[in-house]
Order: structure tokens, then sequence, then C-alpha cells
């Protein structure tokens, strides 16, 4: 074998040997990231940030389910970024206290179950949560969004 053939050989081997270090390194994390990439095996919900009902809407398709996994496909269709979080239990939105322009839930008995933040205009990512039977809350919490109505509900039946 020639030098140069082991040279690239020896280069295809560490390149091959990077990825692999990276996407064991992908798989760590806090989970937010690892929830937003694995689409899950949950029932499926399409989610829309934005789009045809306004930059500042959400909405979900369709609005109840079985409890167990829920997989939120969520897709960014407005031009704006968004965030998309779930929160178990209701809470009226025009009881919801602003402060520094994002909703403040404390004390209101609901409780975050989990996000993706940072889609920006035309984005999907896909979200999959274990909800308990009750009314859940999907909300954008970016400063001013839920303010102009970037909230709505799901039921888990």
């Amino acid at each position: 074998m020639s030098a140069f053939r082991r040279r690239r050989g020896i280069a295809a081997a560490a390149g091959l040997l990077a990825a692999a270090v990276f996407a064991v390194a992908a798989c760590g994390g806090d989970g937010e990231e690892e929830a937003a990439a694995d689409p899950g095996g949950g029932t499926p919900v399409a989610a829309t940030l934005g789009g045809d009902a306004g930059e500042y809407a959400i909405t979900v398709d369709p609005t109840s389910a079985a409890g167990g996994d829920i997989t939120f496909s969520i897709v960014n269709e407005g031009e704006l970024e968004h965030e998309f979080e779930v929160f178990s239990g209701s809470v009226d939105p025009a009881e919801v206290p602003i402060e520094e322009e994002r909703a403040n839930f404390e004390g209101l008995g609901v409780e975050e179950i989990d996000e993706v933040e940072d889609l920006a205009g035309g984005d999907e990512a896909q979200l999959t949560v274990d909800l308990a039977p009750g009314e859940h809350l999907l909300v954008c919490n970016l400063p001013g969004h839920f303010e102009q109505g970037m909230h709505t509900t799901f039921t888990v039946e």
C-alpha cells in the first residue's frame, strides 16, 4: 500500500472517530434537545406556531387525545422565532400576571412539563411528552408573545 493511501485511510478513520464522538456527545445533555429531536412513538398532534392564524397564534390538531405519550409535531409557520412550552393544568390567560413581558405561572397551579426553544421561522421539531388526563396549557413565552395570544389549551382524556 502506498504512503498516500495509508494517510488517506488514517484520515478517513480519524473522521469516522470524530463523527462517532460527536454523535455520542450529542446524546447527552439536559433532555430538551433530545426531546425536540426524538419523535417518540406517542399519539401524533400537529402544532402550528404563527401561520394562517396570525404570527402570534398556536393551533393544535387534534385539540385532545388519550392520556400517555403524545408527540407534538411543531412547525413554526411564522416569520419570528417562537418556542413551544407544555404545562400541566389550566388557567385563564387573563389571570396570568405578566412580568418583564413574560407570563409568570408561579402559584397558579400549573407546572411546566417540557419545551422546545429557539424555533426560527420555518423550523420544525418534535416533542414527546407523557401527559395525564386533564387540561394542559401550550404557550410561547418569549417576551410579549403570550400577551399577544400565543397560548391554547389541550385536553387529555
